[in-house]
């Protein structure tokens, strides 16, 4: 696992991921559960969601915040987050294949998934910031094209799919959904003009906890779960 300690676009996906187990899985195994974290994602969302109904930019602390729990969300389950987004945006679209400038409409038709060696040899070594400019490349015109709005509503309705995963206990569903989620809130950093998704986390989740300053979080009253 690469060093926590590393410059934010030197760290790779799953360094960032093992960051945030460093410093906030402890307290989240105590104060948390999986639906409380997405009750927290919902919060983030809800804020991104004025910021869209009024034209503003947006609320970078909130989109971060989005993105940090979904890594909480992997974490608290055991998931992989790297593997699972590589499954399945493995440097092409997963319904129409081409690998730049998909213009395909998203629907439920037949997804064509990286087997297991393929998206290990993705994810081993891949940086967030890879990954957001792989997905800019395939859907960054189309989402230019269909606007902020549209690819917020989108990244809303497949949190509700996530959301249902989890109150299902749906294991399959899950690791599919949160892949999606996190695919489509690259895609909401990038048309808010933010080149670094790396960058943005590490701007408000600095290698301490972003409330108590501390390298492994005490679990107070002061630091609600992450």
């Amino acid at each position: 696992m690469d060093s926590v300690n590393m410059l934010p676009r030197q760290r790779t996906f799953r360094a960032w991921q093992e960051t945030f187990r460093t410093i906030y899985h402890r307290r989240n195994l105590w104060t948390s559960s999986p639906s409380r974290i997405a009750m927290q994602v919902g919060l983030e969302l809800r804020i991104l969601s004025l910021c869209v109904d009024r034209g503003e930019p947006m609320n970078e602390q909130a989109l971060a915040g989005l993105g940090a729990r979904l890594f909480a969300l992997a974490n608290f389950l055991d998931e992989d987050l790297a593997f699972l987004v590589a499954t399945k945006y493995h440097g092409k679209c997963p319904y129409c294949l081409r690998l730049s400038f998909c213009g395909c409409p998203v629907s439920d038709r037949t997804k064509t998934f990286a087997d297991t060696e393929l998206a290990e040899e993705i994810a081993n070594g891949w940086q967030i910031d890879e990954t957001q400019l792989m997905l800019a490349r395939i859907y960054g015109r189309r989402n230019a094209d269909a606007g902020i709005r549209s690819v917020f509503d989108h990244l809303n309705g497949e949190f509700m799919e996530l959301i249902e995963a989890i109150a299902n206990l749906d294991v399959e569903a899950f690791r599919e959904e949160i892949a999606d989620v996190f695919a489509w809130w690259l895609g909401l950093v990038t048309l808010s003009n933010i080149p670094s998704a790396s960058d943005l986390l590490h701007a408000h989740y600095p290698d301490a906890c972003s409330r108590c300053g501390q390298p492994v979080c005490a679990i107070t009253a002061l630091c609600p779960p992450l």
